[in-house]
């Protein structure tokens, strides 16, 4: 049985531009221009869902998590019932911690709903996760009473009283955290479980027998 004629001229090209090497043209949607009015819409909706889901979120757990710092009435005064006491960090290590755990669910969250995610759209998540990050730290902060209730708490009560210290972030590094967590949770799951190029098949070589 003889081979295929090692002198023929080459089969024609696929329709649609496949190469039948299952190069660049062999793809879904291969040899199709990039949209990129598209891609930037995607991203934009990817970031303002984001952000609309981490702000609220974080902002409450962490205005509801967050341990207090304790201060002493003293006269017209306020002053550290601890000075010693780490409570201030760790309102900022609060935020952190929990930036992270809301981050890494957006992160999941978007590579569920787009798993064929591009450029835009990963750029979107971080964005959108930073802006949360943003929103989440100033709600926190509006939910606890301002200076003038803390001062008008301290008159009331006297000296010897203890109250607890509005809620304030103090590190801005911190910020940081929801958006490194999504990126974190989408690049894993994009390793694992994202969407795989086609496997280049070899040439056939012509059997000269």
């Amino acid at each position: 049985m003889r081979g295929p004629d090692p002198w023929a001229a080459p089969p024609p090209p696929a329709p649609g531009g496949a190469t039948g090497l299952g190069g660049a043209g062999s793809g879904p949607g291969a040899g199709r221009p990039v949209s990129w009015g598209r891609e930037i819409l995607a991203g934009a909706v990817v970031m303002a869902a984001v952000a609309a889901a981490v702000g609220p979120v974080l902002g409450l757990l962490w205005e509801r998590l967050a341990p207090r710092v304790r201060l002493l009435v003293g006269g017209d005064a306020l002053y550290l019932e601890n000075p010693e006491s780490q409570q201030a960090i760790a309102g900022d290590g609060t935020f952190l911690l929990l930036g992270l755990g809301v981050g890494l669910a957006a992160g999941v969250g978007v590579f569920l709903l787009r798993r064929r995610s591009g450029v835009a759209e990963t750029a979107g998540l971080a964005l959108g996760a930073g802006l949360g990050a943003v929103l989440a730290w100033r709600l926190g902060e509006l939910l606890e009473p301002d200076r003038d209730e803390i001062r008008e708490l301290a008159r009331r009560l006297g000296d010897g009283a203890v109250i607890d210290a509005p809620l304030e972030l103090n590190a801005l590094g911190a910020l940081i955290g929801p958006a490194f967590g999504a990126l974190l949770a989408h690049f894993l799951c994009m390793a694992l479980w994202g969407p795989r190029d086609p496997v280049r098949r070899p040439p056939v070589f012509p059997r000269w027998g």
